[in-house]
């Protein structure tokens, strides 16, 4: 599975407003990570308190 449907996997089961972190996410690949997070950020899906910190926008 790619880093990028995993990383969506993880967003997807999360509840509303619940704050996570890079390392929450499942994988080794940490760049792929934040490359898909940020791609996540740019659509509204997520929302960033601080640098490395997000939360999952109201559905």
């Amino acid at each position: 599975m790619s880093v990028a449907k995993i990383t969506r996997t993880y967003i997807n089961q999360l509840d509303s407003a619940k704050l996570f972190t890079y390392s929450d996410i499942p994988s080794d690949n940490k760049a792929t990570v934040a490359i898909e997070l940020s791609r996540l950020y740019k659509k509204g899906i997520i929302k960033k308190v601080s640098k490395g910190k997000f939360y999952k926008g109201s559905d």
